[in-house]
């Protein structure tokens, strides 16, 4: 069921293309302040690259998929395996509100970059750590 969402979402934009997604991605983690101008954009304002504020529940997404999301305006929650971090969207369950530089927006590899305060010291520390993440729930702008 979670492929045919992943390949729904691409086709909305690219039809002749059909990414075959595993229901489980890997990705690299980390953290962000989104107040910070060091670790975001210049005049930072705590707005993501999707038009809202960035709070608890909130990832930056690492992709060529992250494109599409913005371009079609939908929005996607993840759910990430066994981070055990209570959001305002449900247990692990983030809402995908920012995108990371380009650099990272590629179609081989995933990244997310939580919001600084949702994560403990012990992620902290650890710098960037591996992640398995879901599409929990995806959303088109003029749906409820």
């Amino acid at each position: 069921m979670k492929k045919i969402i992943f390949l729904f979402i691409f086709s909305l934009s690219m039809s002749a293309m059909a990414m075959n997604l595993p229901m489980w991605c890997r990705a690299s983690a980390s953290h962000y302040n989104s107040m910070d101008l060091r670790q975001t954009k210049k005049n930072p304002d705590g707005i993501g690259s999707f038009g809202r504020r960035i709070k608890s529940g909130s990832v930056a997404l690492g992709s060529k998929f992250t494109d599409i999301l913005k371009k079609n305006k939908i929005t996607v929650y993840l759910y990430v395996k066994g981070m055990n971090i209570k959001t305002p969207y449900g247990r692990n369950i983030f809402r995908v509100d920012d995108s990371m530089n380009k650099r990272y927006r590629t179609w081989e590899n995933f990244y997310i970059d939580f919001f600084h305060k949702d994560l403990n010291r012990q992620y902290k520390k650890l710098g960037r750590f591996q992640v398995k993440f879901t599409v929990y729930k995806i959303k088109k702008a003029d749906s409820t």
